[in-house]
Order: structure tokens, then C-alpha cells, then sequence
């Protein structure tokens, strides 16, 4: 899937993780932000040289990630675990798939869509209309 999808569906999950916590409004918007980070960082492997979608894009790379989150600071593990998963999650949906059991090389996937293409477009609008329909909730029940 393209950034912008990952993006916002970084950005619904967290919301939603965001309106199951009992926190002040400023702890679901840390929430919201990590999880919206963490579900960039499986494509951090662009940036480091690595192979894309491989390592990164695995049950050890998320298992890692979470850890370093739950070392720094035990709240972090959840919207990590959130975020980076909604990642793996939606480039399980693309033709060429995740190698999730790396180092086992096999790629699984969930649906064979194209990355960029009119299901990635429309998975990136409907998640942005999530975020919107989260964040309507969470300022009403707040107010």
C-alpha cells in the first residue's frame, strides 16, 4: 500500500485504540500519534538500505519494535503494536505480500491488490472518513 494509506490507517487505528482508554484527552492524543508513527516504520527499510518488504515487514520486526516500545515506556507497547500491525496488516492485502515468518522467505497475503491502485486509493479514503467519524466521537463524549 502507498505512505498515504498507511498513514491514515496509522492514524484511524490509533483513534480507535484512543476511545477504548479512560485517559485524559493529551494520553489518547500521545495514543493516536504513536500509533500513527509506528505504522510508518515497517517502511523504514527504504531509508536503511534494506530489501523492501522483508525483515521489517515481519512478526520479529513488530515483536522488537513493541518490546523497545513497552522498555521505553509500558504504554507505548499497545498503540505500537497498533499501528506497526495496521502496516503489516495492509501490505498483507497486495499482490506481493509480507514474508511475516521471516526468516522464512514465503510471502503470505491476504488479497492480491496492486499497490497504488483504485482498493489502495479507496482503503485510504475510507480510513480517513474512520478517523474523522473518531475523533467526532471523542470530542463529543469529552465535552
Amino acid at each position: 500500500m502507498m505512505r498515504r494509506t498507511h498513514a491514515t490507517a496509522g492514524l484511524a487505528s490509533g483513534l480507535a485504540l484512543a476511545q477504548t482508554q479512560h485517559d485524559p484527552l493529551i494520553m489518547m492524543f500521545g495514543l493516536v500519534l504513536v500509533s500513527e508513527l509506528a505504522s510508518l516504520l515497517p517502511d523504514m527499510d527504504l531509508k536503511l538500505g534494506l530489501k523492501h518488504r522483508g525483515v521489517t515487514h515481519s512478526l520479529l520486526a513488530l515483536a522488537l519494535i513493541v518490546g523497545a516500545g513497552w522498555y521505553v515506556d509500558h504504554r507505548l507497547a499497545l498503540p505500537v503494536a497498533v499501528g506497526y500491525s495496521s502496516h503489516l496488516i495492509l501490505d498483507m492485502l497486495t499482490i506481493w505480500g509480507i514474508p511475516i515468518l521471516w526468516p522464512v522467505k514465503k510471502r503470505f497475503r491476504l488479497a492480491k491488490f496492486s499497490t497504488g491502485g483504485l482498493f489502495d486509493r479507496l482503503l485510504a479514503i475510507v480510513a480517513f472518513c474512520v478517523a474523522i467519524l473518531a475523533i467526532y466521537s471523542i470530542v463529543k463524549v469529552s465535552t
